[in-house]
């Protein structure tokens, strides 16, 4: 896919952790051959910054255990 047309310029949008955790999921089973070399990097930086912000969380705010 080209995306060239889209601008460069920043957006902020508000994204809950449950919303992070499942973008971070869905960016998961991406795969190379599927997008060109620019467009996979970007991918996988976003899902490293989601990742990121997901252990920050989960450091912060550990998951009780329900048994």
């Amino acid at each position: 896919m080209e995306y060239s047309h889209i601008s460069h310029d920043k957006h902020h949008i508000a994204l809950t952790g449950q919303d992070i955790a499942l973008l971070r999921d869905r960016l998961v089973p991406i795969s190379p051959m599927h997008y060109n070399l620019a467009e996979f990097a970007i991918l996988r930086d976003l899902y490293g910054r989601f990742d990121r912000i997901v252990f920050n969380d989960e450091s912060k705010h550990p998951r009780k255990d329900g048994g």
